[in-house]
């Protein structure tokens, strides 16, 4: 029976987590070298993401008897005077003072604190202001929640995709830099041999005049 709200604890308690420590994170300086290194490193992210998942998945079912109740007769009281919706909470605004106070704010950043507002919101509404499930609340609190999942997507795609015309743009520019520089190798050509030219028929036309 409480296997679905912690699954939901865990979920909405370990994402303002993640974008804490993020936030928290010194700024790289130095890019990682090398494609091999960048895939090693998506690999491991991948690969620990699904174990702790894994891990947490096992937990609410096979170790349901561990933890403690916080879901009885359709309410979600419990949450709230435990402490667990108000921990979220601060996580929530600890992770948006994080994220604004860094030196060099991305457009991510900016997102990412949005998506922490709505996060915020999703839990007011769905575990404080209204904690019966299938309420009124309850609805607009998942909502929040699709809200914050899919802007964060959507942030992601625009500006990969802006990168993508920054760079088609930056190809094109450099593909008529080399033409623009083909040309002037050519006329450089050109007014070379025009000047080897000249100055043999200038000497042909001293001697000649010798």
């Amino acid at each position: 029976a409480q296997t679905a709200v912690w699954i939901y604890t865990f979920w909405h308690l370990g994402f303002p987590l993640f974008v804490l420590a993020f936030a928290l994170l010194p700024d790289a300086t130095h890019p990682v070298s090398g494609q091999d290194a960048r895939s090693r490193n998506v690999l491991l992210a991948c690969t620990g993401t699904a174990l702790l998942v894994a891990c947490i998945a096992a937990l609410c079912t096979r170790g349901h008897s561990l933890l403690p109740v916080i879901f009885e007769n359709g309410s979600y009281a419990l949450v709230v005077t435990k402490g667990i919706s108000p921990a979220m909470l601060v996580f929530c605004l600890l992770a948006m003072v994080a994220l604004a106070r860094r030196a060099s704010r991305s457009v991510l950043d900016v997102w990412m604190i949005v998506v922490m507002a709505l996060w915020m919101l999703e839990v007011l509404m769905s575990a404080v202001f209204g904690s019966s499930r299938y309420d009124l609340g309850w609805y607009v609190g998942r909502l929040f929640g699709l809200c914050a999942g899919t802007f964060i997507l959507v942030v992601l795609l625009w500006e990969a995709n802006s990168l993508y015309q920054s760079l088609g743009a930056a190809l094109t520019a450099a593909a008529q830099s080399e033409r623009d520089l083909l040309r002037s190798r050519e006329e450089l050509s050109h007014a070379q041999r025009l000047e080897a030219v000249g100055q043999l028929t200038g000497g042909i036309a001293h001697d000649f005049n010798n």
